[in-house]
């Protein structure tokens, strides 16, 4: 009798289980910008500001023509929200954005770290 081939069976690994837990909380979030004037831009959260530095670079605008810029200072305007100041750049209220891209450095909130990214069009 000769004997026949018989091909293996494929081996096929099991998938890796992962134990999924509660999902991750979302982070502190913008709720709004504001224009407040040509330079200046309210950056109202989510949550109360504990610490606000004369600097955080973090929160990026732009006009629609001249790109991200950064603040050159900010100050505490309200419990949840701060004021930035913007050099060499007039925001228009039709073409302006706003962006968080990481965290940020010179702000802290009350319930934890920012979330990021974020964007958004900046209204009056």
């Amino acid at each position: 009798m000769i004997p026949t081939f018989q091909p293996r069976k494929p081996f096929h690994r099991r998938a890796r289980v992962t134990e999924t837990g509660a999902p991750p909380t979302p982070g502190v979030l913008v709720t709004q910008v504001l224009r407040m004037d040509a330079v200046t831009l309210r950056w109202v959260f989510n949550s109360d500001v504990a610490t606000a530095d004369a600097n955080c670079p973090q929160l990026t605008a732009n006009d629609g023509s001249s790109g991200l810029v950064s603040p050159v200072e900010i100050v505490q305007s309200d419990t949840n929200a701060v004021d930035a100041g913007y050099s060499g750049v007039a925001f228009p209220i039709s073409t302006t954005t706003w962006q968080i891209a990481a965290l940020l450095d010179g702000v802290t909130f009350a319930d934890g770290p920012v979330s990021y990214p974020q964007s958004g069009s900046v209204s009056e």
